[in-house]
């Protein structure tokens, strides 16, 4: 076994030897919920489009901070003031890999809390371009506990990657809210 690999385990189980104790908690969990975005691109005037959207999350507790993992999809139609325009009705998929800072402001059973993430987003804009980049997002959330094991879980977190079509800016102006199920182990 090679010495980085020998170190990385034994880096893993004395991190994990020091937080479990800690009142630590991991979860798994499914969400669904609506996207409303509304892009901006050079003079082009857009309307809001909304769909559905929908993910996995993965996360750590510990005490009343967390770290959470969040992958979603959602594809929206381009929707212009302009109904001629050649972008009309154009479908745009987009897709967020996420990591988000949150801290708890626990009351019993209810545990509302602030994020702040950093996401690497996907959009393929249908037969026009294709692109990826990171930026940063935030959320607010709120999540109640159903027992030891399961909690409903409601969030809204506001997206806004710029991305680069055609050496312009198109910006993306998203808001996900969405409530889910998490499993707690």
């Amino acid at each position: 076994m090679p010495f980085f690999r020998k170190r990385a385990i034994l880096f893993i189980l004395l991190s994990l030897s020091l937080i479990l104790p800690l009142h630590a908690g991991l979860s798994l969990g499914i969400f669904v919920g609506q996207s409303w975005q509304k892009p901006a691109f050079e003079n082009l005037q857009f309307k809001t489009d909304t769909r559905w959207a929908y993910g996995l999350r993965a996360g750590l507790r510990i005490l009343i901070f967390g770290l959470e993992a969040q992958y979603f999809q959602v594809a929206h139609n381009l929707n212009l003031s302009d109904p001629a325009h050649s972008w009309q009705n154009r479908q745009v998929d987009f897709s967020c890999l996420n990591l988000a800072i949150k801290t708890y402001f626990s009351l019993l059973i209810l545990h509302p809390y602030l994020s702040l993430g950093y996401g690497y987003y996907s959009l393929n804009l249908q037969e026009l371009a294709e692109e990826k980049k990171a930026s940063f997002n935030f959320g607010a959330g709120l999540e109640l506990s159903l027992g030891g094991r399961l909690s409903l879980q409601a969030e809204g977190r506001f997206h806004r990657p710029s991305l680069s079509l055609n050496r312009a800016d198109f910006r993306l102006g998203d808001l996900v809210v969405t409530a889910g199920l998490n499993y707690h182990f």
